[in-house]
């Protein structure tokens, strides 16, 4: 089973740039001055802009979920133990995180659910070395800082 994620728009991302929006719009009509004008049109732009870049959220295309994303970084001598720890989280390290940066553990995980998988760094970019782990979200709470 292979998970491709993607980036989509979250709930707060729309509301941030309706509220940027309206309230740019809302300076615009309001005649006060030409600068408060301007920062409403400004802030309008702004807002249009923001809405073509901002997703904070990620989705599986198979199931429809939608997941948040957190990366860890690891020391390369520390492999096996992160490779071993991703069979059974319950017994994962997590006093070995962000010692180094030559593995990187993407975690997408709703309240639900969480898919974590170990990237290596080869030489320009990060390449899998493990595969897909599929878990309860409950089984991966001590590795999410939230």
């Amino acid at each position: 089973m292979e998970n491709k994620f993607i980036r989509v728009r979250s709930v707060a991302d729309i509301l941030v740039v309706v509220s940027i929006i309206a309230f740019g719009l809302l300076l615009a009509i309001l005649s006060y001055s030409e600068s408060v004008n301007t920062i409403g049109i400004f802030l309008m732009a702004v807002g249009v802009f923001l809405f073509f870049v901002l997703k904070s959220s990620y989705k599986n295309p198979e199931n429809g979920h939608l997941y948040k994303k957190e990366i860890i970084n690891f020391a390369k001598q520390d492999r096996n133990f992160i490779i071993n720890g991703l069979s059974d989280p319950s017994h994962f390290d997590v006093t070995l995180r962000d010692k180094g940066d030559a593995l990187l553990l993407t975690i997408y995980y709703n309240r639900k659910e969480a898919y974590m998988q170990l990237y290596e760094y080869k030489p320009y970019t990060y390449r899998p070395c493990t595969k897909l782990y599929h878990y309860n979200r409950k089984d991966i709470n001590r590795l999410i800082n939230k």
